[in-house]
């Protein structure tokens, strides 16, 4: 009976190391798997950092209308807008050897085809018109020449044209942006503070909302306005972004920022989006802050992949201008969901591009001579 039971019990060891010889085989293997898969030079990034790449996308856009600009030949569409249910676009016709115009031309679509609205002539002189914004009842432009520089406004019903403000010509540019009732502009004045004003298209009422903005802010940076909401830097050396509720008239978040180089902030009344230079590349670190939680998410963006061109706010959206791949890159950073949209690769480039309230990227497509409205 005893050799029987060490019989058995060593049946028991024999197996017990055979399992163990097994094991120890494949943690050997484990071990050699992993020591091969470390990166040998691995990049430091942040845990809220998002590096963008070129895996596969999936699809965010709902739906695409293609509208075709009745442009005659010698003219150049410099401008878009639109609302939920209009699109506009100008159209000049550049004045030879100036960087004027000799002739602009305003136009909506009616049922799909181009339909003039307004009209400026001056072949001798020539003139400017840019910064189209359209409000659901006006259209507002800036209009400029040797003697006057104007925002004007334009009733889309009675097609009564008035000036809003009037500039010196020698004053700062005008870039206008709005939503559909508010428009916004900076107006820089030479030796004295950078002002952003704001007009209310509904009750008709201009006010100043800050002038302590920042210097560090380009002479081309935009004060956008999403659903009542716009964003602006104040500071010298200590910055911030300030979130503006046009509706109230009033602040409701103020986000202190690290650095003196803030590109075109924007926001909603959950978001702000801005850009960041960095010595590591000439694309700008991109910057998804939320408002209700604090949450600093930033996109890394490399030379390797994208050539920004311009970047905006829908929503919880990023919209990327890409001129790498002729392209606009649609991010969620919420789930790292994105999309590309995508019409010419060869020779596509998206040279004017708008956001609308209504979930719409509004684009003019330079390659095909349309201008689309990408539902998201």
């Amino acid at each position: 009976r005893h050799r029987s039971v060490s019989r058995g019990l060593g049946d028991v060891y024999k197996r017990q190391l055979r399992y163990l010889f097994l094991g120890l085989i494949v943690l050997f293997l484990v071990l050699i798997f992993l020591l091969f898969s470390v990166d040998p030079h691995p990049q430091e990034t942040d845990l809220n950092d998002y590096r963008w790449d070129k895996s596969e996308s999936i699809a965010l856009t709902n739906g695409i209308e293609v509208l075709t600009p009745s442009n005659a030949p010698g003219y150049d569409i410099v401008c878009i807008a639109g609302t939920s249910s209009s699109t506009y676009y100008v159209s000049t016709k550049p004045l030879i050897g100036t960087n004027l115009a000799e002739s602009t031309n305003i136009y909506t679509f009616i049922n799909g085809e181009s339909q003039l609205l307004f009209s400026y002539e001056t072949p001798e002189t020539g003139h400017w018109v840019n910064e189209l914004v359209s409000t659901n009842e006006y259209l507002y432009w800036v209009y400029s020449d040797s003697t006057e520089k104007s925002i004007i406004q334009y009733d889309i019903n009675s097609n009564a044209v008035s000036i809003i403000k009037s500039f010196l010509p020698s004053d700062g540019e005008i870039l206008l942006t709005g939503d559909s009732r508010f428009v916004t502009w900076f107006e820089y004045q030479e030796n004295g503070p950078i002002a952003l004003w704001a007009l209310d298209s509904k009750t008709g009422e201009m006010h100043l909302i800050s002038d302590r903005i920042s210097p560090t802010q380009s002479a081309y940076t935009r004060a956008y306005v999403n659903n009542g909401v716009t964003s602006f830097v104040e500071g010298d050396n200590s910055l911030k972004i300030v979130v503006w509720d046009l509706n109230l008239k009033a602040a409701i978040s103020e986000v202190e920022i690290d650095s003196s180089s803030i590109m075109n902030p924007q926001a909603t009344a959950n978001y702000l989006l801005w850009g960041e230079e960095t010595p590591e590349s000439t694309q700008p670190k991109l910057h998804f802050f939320n408002l209700e939680t604090n949450a600093d998410q930033t996109i890394l963006l490399s030379d390797e992949d994208v050539r920004v061109f311009s970047f905006h706010l829908l929503d919880n959206h990023i919209i990327l201008n890409d001129r790498m791949s002729a392209s606009l890159l649609i991010l969620n950073p919420d789930d790292l969901t994105k999309d590309s949209f995508q019409q010419n690769a060869k020779s596509h480039v998206f040279v004017l591009c708008a956001i609308l309230n209504s979930d719409c990227v509004l684009t003019y497509d330079a390659a095909n001579g349309n201008i689309l409205r990408i539902k998201l």
